[in-house]
């Protein structure tokens, strides 16, 4: 499947507005009948509000705040519509939201209805995001998964080939999957990804040494 970018289409804004930077339209999650777009680092995803709002509190409030009125000046401060849809701009990457709308919109990442085997990167942008945007079944879809690699028991962890299945991952990974821990309070995966993190050695300790370390 072409997974290029649409060439560039510039958003309609008001004439008295600041000229909008163009965005590129995502070729892979943009529905023609969509009635929102949504702006990652300039790529486009046009998107259905109402399946967003419906399992999003956060999406659910972004999609409710009122239209900008008219200013006390009399200029009409119109927001940014396409194709008369309204434009919405996220502080996120454009890889981890496409991430997340291709496991919510188009079930991407499943092979005949059976999950496939995912990247690391992949069950990040979607614990990171289904914890920020509060889609609680991605959250917990994407922390099963590294539940099951980072097994809390020895049984468990030397069934190499079973956890396996869960995620493609490689020793580094570990680092963010403490982050994760400690972003959405599963404790459990402390154990086994500090023990991960001790063979790690110079490259943990090079690590330890960034300011975000």
């Amino acid at each position: 499947m072409d997974q290029s970018p649409r060439p560039p289409k510039r958003p309609r804004v008001d004439s008295d507005s600041a000229t909008a930077k163009p965005w590129i339209a995502d070729s892979q999650v943009w529905f023609d009948d969509g009635n929102v777009i949504l702006v990652a680092e300039e790529v486009a995803f046009r998107v259905y509000k109402g399946a967003l709002a419906q399992f999003s509190n956060v999406f659910r409030a972004l999609f409710s705040l009122p239209a900008p009125e008219t200013d006390p000046h009399g200029s009409r401060n119109d927001a940014e519509q396409f194709d008369n849809v309204p434009v919405v701009h996220l502080a996120d990457s454009h890889v981890d939201i496409k991430h997340l709308l291709l496991t919510f919109s188009c079930s991407y990442y499943c092979h005949n209805g059976k999950p496939s085997t995912p990247e690391f990167s992949v069950l990040f942008a979607l614990v990171t995001l289904g914890d920020k945007y509060d889609i609680p079944h991605i959250l917990e879809e994407a922390l099963s998964c590294l539940q099951r690699y980072y097994a809390p028991t020895l049984a468990q962890w030397r069934k190499v080939k079973t956890r396996a299945d869960y995620v493609k991952t490689n020793p580094e990974d570990a680092m963010a999957v403490v982050r994760i821990a400690r972003i959405t309070g599963q404790f459990d995966l402390l154990s086994p990804a500090f023990l991960v993190c001790t063979t790690l050695r110079s490259q943990l300790l090079d690590k330890m040494g960034e300011p975000d370390g």
